[in-house]
């Protein structure tokens, strides 16, 4: 399958940015233990592990809670001997890592994929240049959106081992960057040395980048059909992206099955939880909606899910609930995730700040130049007050022809406000198809500004 083609149009993924879902692979043939060390190489004493070791090593809470936690307290005791073969401990630091990046995902914990970099650079440490460690790293730097130097690793990575998992490390961190043509060229690569769900994946979230949904949702089906239905995080994962997909194009119905199909694979999914809440709330089901968004915010408390909850809660004359939620927004999202807090506080009108959205966007740009950090920025301005800067930095955020309702709304504002006469309804129009992507507050927003050009119509 040629990757331009897919581009070009033969069929018709976050920003997020994406996660490699890798460590599957690295699970389906589980390594042996570490063999014991040779007699020779066992010193009198108790045997103290340097700190890095140390750190990894240390048993974990709950660590016979899950299948999970067992492999890894598993890997943790082969590793605890001295000594052993070279290569044997590099393959079970290797898998110990990509059990942490599993841990990490299963638990929403961002300490686990700090002890999953110190296997990567203990990995480093035993052996200079491994490409195992360097993928490993570079998947956590990916994950702590450190962009520049992902690359930079994946670079490397690509000159020492070429593979499908090195092109697409590097097609990640290109996009996150806004670098979209180096990306397409990273992922095509992938894409011709294995083509699989890690690659249909990344060319469906390229594909609803450049506007075409349709291709998007055709090639997400596609990789959504390549999962282990024994691998429920994965499951999860693809059905509530293409339950996204199918939200974005209007099937509500085929949007709520996906959905709950994701739920039902894994209960405390929150990014499940919270696409089916927003699905619920596009069909007016605003009680089941926001059971779905108090258990999204309860699993995973990120700024966007707190912020979508509390912005449910408003609109339903919860406010008195919607508070501490807030409150929690607040003193966590400038850490947990400053892009998003940053079009919060740019947005609210309880307690707006412009002066503090405007340096988190600016110091986000920074780092990541994807068309959703120049809306940020675009947006901060606008709220700071500069009309005119900002209708030129939304250009940027539109450039790659994205289709999406936030994107068009702010567009629609500011050009409202630049007095923007032609492009005004453009924006106003494609938002009003995009609307069931859109908060509440953003709704009520997007109904202001068509009030006044339908009275205009009236006359």
């Amino acid at each position: 399958m040629n990757f331009p083609r897919l581009l070009a149009g033969l069929f018709g993924i976050i920003a997020l940015g994406l996660a490699t879902w890798v460590w599957r692979g690295k699970m389906a043939g589980h390594p042996p233990p570490v063999p014991p060390p040779p007699a020779s190489t066992i010193v009198s004493g108790p045997f103290v592990p340097p700190a890095p070791l140390r750190l990894i090593l240390t048993p974990q809470p709950d660590q016979t809670r899950t299948e999970l936690d067992q492999q890894i307290a598993r890997y943790q005791s082969d590793l605890r001997p001295p000594g052993g073969r070279p290569a044997a401990r590099i393959a079970a630091l290797d898998t110990l890592g990509w059990l942490f990046v599993a841990k990490a995902r299963a638990d929403y914990d961002e300490g686990s994929n700090k002890l999953a970099e110190q296997c990567a650079l203990e990995m480093e440490a035993e052996q200079p240049g491994s490409p195992e460690a360097m993928l490993l790293r570079g998947h956590v730097l990916h994950q702590f959106h450190r962009f520049q130097e992902t690359e930079v690793l994946a670079r490397k990575l690509v000159a020492a081992r070429p593979s499908a998992s090195a092109y697409g490390l590097l097609g990640d961190a290109l996009m996150e960057q806004g670098r979209l043509d180096e990306a397409s060229e990273a992922y095509q690569t992938m894409l011709d040395l294995k083509p699989g769900f890690e690659s249909y994946v990344r060319a469906a979230h390229f594909r609803w980048l450049k506007g075409e949904l349709a291709g998007a949702r055709e090639l997400m089906t596609k990789a959504l059909g390549m999962v282990d239905p024994h691998d429920a995080a994965t499951l999860a994962w693809a059905e509530q992206r293409v339950a996204l997909y199918e939200l974005q194009a209007g099937n509500l119905s085929a949007a709520k099955d996906h959905a709950d199909a994701a739920i039902q694979a894994r209960p405390n999914d929150a990014a499940a939880h919270l696409a089916l809440g927003r699905i619920l709330s596009a069909e007016g089901k605003e009680n089941e909606s926001l059971e779905n968004f108090r258990a999204a915010a309860t699993s995973n408390p990120l700024p966007d899910y707190l912020w979508q909850l509390a912005d449910h809660l408003e609109a339903n004359g919860l406010h008195d609930e919607a508070v501490p939620v807030e409150q929690t927004l607040r003193q966590t999202g400038r850490r947990a995730d400053p892009r998003t807090f940053a079009l919060y506080l740019a947005t609210t009108r309880q307690g707006t700040d412009p002066a503090t959205a405007l340096q988190l966007a600016e110091a986000e740009l920074e780092n990541r130049q994807d068309v959703f950090s120049w809306d940020a920025l675009a947006w901060s301005q606008f709220a700071s007050g500069q009309v005119t800067t900002a209708q030129q930095t939304m250009k940027r955020a539109l450039a790659e022809g994205t289709q999406d309702g936030r994107l068009f709304l702010h567009a629609a504002v500011i050009a409202s406000a630049a007095n923007d006469a032609a492009n005004r309804p453009v924006f106003l129009q494609r938002a009003d198809t995009l609307k069931q992507m859109l908060l509440p507050s953003e709704r009520r927003l997007l109904g202001e500004l068509t009030v006044p050009d339908a009275r205009r119509t009236e006359r």
